[in-house]
């Protein structure tokens, strides 16, 4: 077991496995939400209907799932098992299969199109700034997920980051 079961030291003890990850974002989800790759990335931890990453590069199969897993799921395999820890945790009573992995990403206003009802969102780092915003009819709520995983519909609500300064990471726990 590596989690204690204490939300903030949880976070720290996660910050410490997902840090050192290279979040290289895709070309289109760049443009689309106008992120520069030299200030962070975004990735995605789970499954795909997709079976290649570029005309030279394919991914591995997962045969339980009929999916294709992402390439960080392939490559560190580990850190479901993790996913799984915290959440057993945090929030129990909740299912996922995909995780979105977020380094110094500040999105703008969007709804989550490929999300299946409610996601978590957990964030860590050194930053200021950085408050998720949901909009729910015509209210703004602007929360922290430092302080406990905060749960939403991102398929339903618009949401966004706010200006940050510092190192911002953040995962989004959802079922697709």
């Amino acid at each position: 077991m590596v989690f204690s079961g204490d939300y903030k030291l949880d976070c720290d003890i996660l910050f410490d496995y997902i840090k050192d990850i290279k979040y290289d974002t895709g070309s289109a989800r760049m443009k689309k939400f106008n992120i520069k790759k030299s200030v962070g990335g975004s990735i995605l931890y789970g499954d795909t209907w997709r079976g290649y990453l570029s005309p030279t590069k394919s991914r591995e199969w997962d045969e339980s799932r009929r999916k294709f897993k992402t390439q960080i799921k392939s490559t560190q395999p580990h850190l479901l098992e993790l996913f799984n820890e915290f959440r057993d945790f945090h929030f129990q009573d909740f299912n996922f299969t995909q995780v979105q992995m977020n380094k110094n990403y500040k999105i703008s206003r969007h709804i989550d199109s490929a999300n299946c009802g409610k996601s978590y969102l957990v964030c860590m780092g050194d930053y200021t700034g950085g408050l998720t915003c949901i909009e729910r009819d015509g209210y703004i709520e602007k929360v922290d997920a430092r302080e406990k995983p905060i749960t939403f519909d991102g398929s339903s609500y618009y949401h966004w980051v706010e200006d940050f300064v510092g190192d911002r990471y953040s995962l989004v726990f959802f079922d697709y």
